[in-house]
């Protein structure tokens, strides 16, 4: 049996794919903010921005790791789609320029336990 794949991506998709962006632009963000050496909760909420609920932060000598829930929403012919995800970002210590980053998807994510210490600025 032969599948053919429409090239056109449904809102679905494209919900899960503003999810994709958003994990990489957030890893992005969060590997700025600790390029001097310190990840403060404060660095955290700005790096995570309005898209996203941070569910926890845990604090290793060999990693941190920010627990987030993230959104995606797209606009189709039918109204919007949405989808969510959480999604482990991991930052290996020592942090610093260069250090090493990644995300992982989980299938769940645990009660909210973050409360920064210092809102984000709204632009």
């Amino acid at each position: 049996m032969i599948q053919v794949r429409s090239a056109v991506q449904g809102p679905q998709d494209a919900a899960e794919q503003s999810i994709r962006d958003n994990a990489e632009s957030t890893l992005a963000q969060l590997r700025q903010h600790a390029e001097d050496g310190v990840l403060t909760d404060a660095d955290i909420a700005e790096a995570t921005g309005a898209q996203q609920s941070v569910r926890a932060v845990t604090r290793t000598d060999g990693e941190i790791a920010v627990t987030s829930r993230l959104i995606g929403v797209s606009s189709g012919l039918f109204g919007p789609a949405g989808s969510d995800q959480c999604v482990v970002f991991t930052l290996k210590q020592p942090l610093g320029p260069g250090a090493e980053a990644s995300y992982r998807d989980e299938p769940s994510c645990p009660e909210a336990t973050f409360s920064p210490t210092a809102r984000p600025v709204q632009s």
